[in-house]
């Protein structure tokens, strides 16, 4: 069969579990609307904070929002924080002791954290060279695994990764990320968890309790496209106070907060953030199916339960790789006439191949896929606003990768 006639067919097929993942969007929004409106956001409270911004009232509201929907019970919101990476960077330096441990406890992390664990050589700016900081990699995710960890390894931090990273692993589901730090709460030990492309993807997000965080990027899935930068840290207080202060100064904490564009972008974002994030899926799931179809492995599967946006696709060759990702860049709306080239990345372990809609530089809820250049040559893809407006990009890669 054509590409074009299995992702027809996988229309067809995928109908059920489509209905349900609308039916799971519809209960997130029950809880993100109450959210929204215990926060009582005026339009006066999305105009521009200039110099210092001391205690801003339409950002403390946003952070409420924020709050309010993880449960937690303290949120820092800030497009001073430029990436995901950024704010595990600073959360870690405020939360780890000098000459602590670190655990890893879901396997190898993402490649941007490599050089800030001092994974990747002896980085000058690394957690070890600069404070004593050890760091130790588990998977604690296989039965059992859990049973003594607390007491084996004996950490000061555990920072758990929900997606996959560029790993060949499976991402981790809310339960799973519950129950390791769970487990470490029991012994008063702080937990971090990377929640990357995991917002709005299952019906809950992962716990904080009195002894974590969660941290995620605004410009992967809770800014529905529209956040410029930043990032976000729920959690326990005392603790995303100290992340706050090791943003911004130990006498300032949390208070400053200048938003020289305004905040309607984010507020307006994260109310969209579900719909799109539920299309995202929807189009993963399509592209699962049809690359799958064509014989690609590809995980997880089209009717796979689902913790992340990532869908992997093994293309097995760098030719059928590149392949892929200058057809898929050639039909964006922007900068389509670019040839997404192999090239180093600050933070990452091998030359990166990158391809999307540059709306927002970085941001993966639009359509866009990348691709570390190293063997088996897999290929991460993200986002989408819908089936149809991806149909044509992904065909493109697919007839592409098949010819090539």
């Amino acid at each position: 069969m054509t590409p074009e006639a299995l992702w027809e067919e996988a229309a067809d097929r995928l109908q059920e579990v489509w209905r349900q993942d609308r039916s799971r969007e519809q209960r997130i929004y029950v809880r993100l609307q109450e959210a929204f409106q215990r926060a009582e956001i005026h339009g006066s409270d999305l105009a521009p904070e200039m110099g210092y911004a001391f205690h801003p009232v339409g950002l403390g509201k946003l952070e409420g929002v924020l709050s309010h929907y993880f449960r937690a019970e303290a949120a820092l919101v800030r497009s001073q924080m430029v990436s995901g990476t950024h704010a595990l960077t600073m959360a870690l330096e405020a939360l780890v002791p000098d000459g602590g441990l670190v655990l890893v406890a879901t396997g190898a992390p993402y490649d941007s954290l490599w050089p800030v664990l001092g994974l990747a050589g002896s980085h000058p700016g690394s957690l070890p060279a600069r404070h004593g900081v050890r760091v130790q990699v588990v998977d604690l995710t296989a039965p059992r695994a859990l049973a003594d960890a607390a007491e084996r390894y004996r950490p000061d931090v555990v920072l758990v990764q929900r997606s996959r990273g560029y790993a060949d692993a499976p991402s981790r589901s809310v339960a799973d990320c519950d129950q390791i730090c769970r487990h470490f709460w029991a012994s008063g030990v702080v937990t971090i968890v990377d929640n990357c492309y995991g917002e709005f993807v299952e019906e809950d997000e992962p716990a904080s309790g009195a002894h974590g965080i969660v941290v995620g990027s605004l410009i992967k899935n809770p800014g529905g496209t529209l956040a410029p930068s930043g990032a976000y840290v729920v959690g326990a207080e005392r603790l995303v106070q100290r992340v706050g202060e090791r943003l911004f100064g130990a006498a300032l904490g949390r208070a400053p907060g200048p938003t020289p564009g305004g905040i309607r972008p984010y507020v307006q974002g994260l109310h969209l953030a579900p719909h799109l994030v539920c299309e995202a899926i929807a189009v993963s799931r399509q592209a699962a199916y049809l690359f799958g179809r064509m014989g690609y492995d590809v995980e997880p599967m089209a009717e796979s339960i689902r913790t992340d946006l990532v869908l992997r696709i093994r293309t097995g060759g760098e030719a059928k790789l590149l392949a892929a990702m200058r057809a898929l860049q050639a039909q964006m709306p922007i900068d389509a006439h670019l040839v997404p080239e192999p090239a180093a990345w600050p933070g990452y372990r091998n030359a990166v191949v990158m391809a999307g809609a540059v709306f927002v530089p970085g941001g993966t809820l639009e359509l866009s896929a990348d691709a570390p250049m190293r063997p088996p040559f897999d290929l991460f893809l993200q986002g989408g606003l819908s089936p149809a407006q991806a149909r044509v990009p992904l065909l493109a890669m697919a007839n592409a990768i098949g010819a090539a």
